[in-house]
């Protein structure tokens, strides 16, 4: 029988550690690496999976990335039930175009890259109401000026006051109450508008509402818009209607 040789490691006192230090960190990168590998191929098969219908396989990458996507998303545009909308928009893309995916290696940049784009898109519409909204302001500030020399009630004093209230609300309950007061837009139609979901725009309007209120004094309000007026305003007493 051939004995085994065994070859021990000559260490030199001076740089033994050293020596030991680089070896450790060698195999550790050889762990790492090779758990990488197995990583990736765990990915691809389940992005395979995802592409051939499998639903469990794309909860499972939804499972596995959402948070980074929305920690990016919350990153990008500074809210989070904004990020959690962006995110929604944007797991709806990856399902819609995953067979675009090329790389299955690069899931993670592609859905990164998605989550941008939808930020992007949300920051262009954003700006876009922002600017309808000082635009239909500012319109409704000019035509209560010209009523306010015929007014002998006061009544143009608080639709002023009111236009003043909305101003300053923060911009995403000032763009629901625009949209369903002054331009009369269903939720439905601010659905598709601002790419919400009702629940969400509803939500937003009774917030809107209740800082109005907050703002005007409830007296003023009821004299002001009660059920015989004919302002553009009586919706407001009705907040049943977004219920």
């Amino acid at each position: 029988m051939v004995a085994l040789i065994t070859v021990e490691p000559q260490i030199n006192s001076s740089n033994g550690a050293e020596n030991i230090s680089l070896l450790e960190q060698q195999d550790r990168e050889n762990v790492g690496f090779a758990n990488e590998k197995s990583d990736k191929s765990e990915q691809q098969a389940l992005v395979a999976r995802a592409l051939q219908g499998e639903q469990e396989a794309f909860n499972d990458i939804v499972n596995q990335y959402s948070s980074l996507m929305l920690r990016t998303a919350n990153m990008i545009v500074g809210d989070r039930d904004i990020a959690e909308d962006v995110v929604q928009d944007a797991l709806i893309q990856v399902w819609h175009h995953l067979p675009e995916l090329r790389d299955t290696r690069a899931l993670r940049s592609w859905l990164m890259r998605i989550v941008v784009n939808q930020c992007i898109s949300f920051k262009r519409r954003v700006a876009r109401s922002t600017a309808f909204i000082r635009q239909s302001l500012a319109d409704q500030e000019t035509d209560i000026l010209a009523q306010v020399a015929d007014d002998h009630k006061g009544r143009m004093e608080r639709d002023w006051d009111l236009a003043k209230a909305i101003k300053s609300l923060p911009v995403k309950q000032r763009t629901v109450i625009v949209l369903h007061y002054y331009n009369g837009m269903t939720l439905p139609e601010m659905t598709q508008t601002l790419r919400t979901s009702e629940n969400t725009l509803k939500k937003r309007i009774q917030a809107a509402l209740s800082n109005l209120r907050r703002t005007l004094h409830a007296s003023d309000m009821d004299d002001a818009y009660a059920p015989s007026s004919t302002s553009k305003y009586q919706s407001f007493r009705n907040v049943t209607d977004v219920a």
